[in-house]
């Protein structure tokens, strides 16, 4: 996947997009968006489409949408049974690297709007945040944890509690090394996708190796420059321009941005990604960048043919809505791009150094395509 970006930078906090309800997601799903069988039956076995033209592998993407209520269910036996479970959590229960910077989530299976989450030290003492309920998606965010720290996050809702303990990475601190000409490997397939609920797996499945590949040209006090590149495998295409990102605002070891449009390809079709938005930053010993909730919204109207679902341009959208998920409309107006945020990324130091490359050094190198 080859990414090039609109350059146009500003301070941003970090959000959460519109989760969809994910009560009416089938059992699997399906292997063509246009032949998809919409009707979810909890107890039927899902036969996969013997027309489908998409290779996506229907075993794979399950989703339990057995009993999507919103209730605690009296057995007969004395003990009562949970309906509306936790599907899906950030960070994981046991997660140890956790970025100092990290929202909290937890999928429920069907909307809980009395659904709250408070995060504790390990000594008790509770870390002051919001709690966002989006459907089935309920998100904390709230003040910075510390490094090296142990963290309990709880989730109350109808059917009880559940709970999840971590441990933040030694990222945090302020840089001991000058990071100027470093290089970071960034590889979005390595994300957990809080939105579109549920879909997490079929798009890293779809996202190939293709890496981008950053360097900071420039440190400032207040602001930091970085050069952009494409490649796979932590060594930079040499036939793909490369990007400025200049003036971004930092303090170290922290840095924000955001991009009104990055533009991309998957297997040569062009994407479209709009308002994306990160924050991130640089391990004290730069070996490494993590990074907080990255978002944005993808036109989806070419992606469709990118994975083997169809050239129209609705073919994902009409995929997605088999799950609930409605796609939102795009800078242009029209109703073809999906929300996504992405977890839990990270970029460690590759070797080397990333070479400027313009439109007449590419076109001047005959081992350029």
């Amino acid at each position: 996947m080859r990414w090039s970006v609109v350059l146009s930078f500003a301070v941003f906090g970090c959000h959460s997009g519109t989760a969809k309800d994910a009560s009416t997601l089938p059992d699997t799903i399906p292997s063509d968006a246009t032949d998809a069988d919409t009707d979810v039956d909890s107890d039927a076995d899902s036969d996969a489409d013997s027309d489908a033209d998409s290779d996506i592998d229907t075993e794979t993407y399950t989703v339990d949408t057995e009993t999507p209520t919103d209730t605690v269910t009296d057995t007969g036996s004395g003990t009562p049974t949970c309906t509306n479970p936790v599907s899906d959590r950030f960070p994981t229960d046991g997660a140890s690297d956790v970025y100092f910077g990290a929202e909290v989530w937890f999928l429920l299976q069907t909307t809980d709007s009395t659904a709250n989450i408070t995060v504790v030290d390990s000594l008790g003492n509770a870390v002051a945040g919001t709690t966002t309920v989006s459907g089935g998606l309920v998100t904390w965010n709230g003040n910075p944890f510390d490094p090296l720290t142990t963290y309990t996050a709880t989730i109350t809702t109808a059917c009880g509690t559940d709970s999840s303990t971590f441990t933040t990475s030694d990222v945090g601190g302020p840089l001991a090394v000058d990071p100027t000409g470093l290089v970071y490997s960034l590889d979005l397939s390595t994300g957990v996708f809080a939105q579109p609920p549920g879909l997490g797996p079929l798009i890293t499945s779809q996202l190939g190796t293709a890496e981008l590949l950053v360097s900071p040209s420039v440190v400032g006090s207040t602001t930091i420059d970085w050069l952009g590149a494409y490649g796979t495998g932590g060594v930079q295409d040499l036939c793909q321009l490369t990007v400025e990102f200049n003036g971004l605002p930092w303090t170290d070891p922290t840095f924000q941005l955001t991009a009104p449009l990055i533009t991309g390809a998957i297997g040569g079709t062009t994407i479209d990604v709009n308002d994306v938005e990160a924050s991130g930053s640089f391990a004290s010993d730069g070996s490494r960048l993590q990074f907080g909730t990255l978002s944005g919204s993808v036109d989806t109207r070419n992606l469709g043919a990118a994975i083997g679902l169809g050239s129209t341009p609705d073919a994902v959208c009409l995929l997605v809505a088999t799950f609930g998920i409605s796609c939102d409309p795009c800078p242009d107006g029209q109703t073809f791009c999906l929300h996504v945020t992405v977890d839990g990324l990270e970029a460690p130091n590759v070797p080397g150094t990333l070479v400027p490359r313009s439109a007449s050094d590419i076109s001047g190198d005959s081992s350029c395509p």
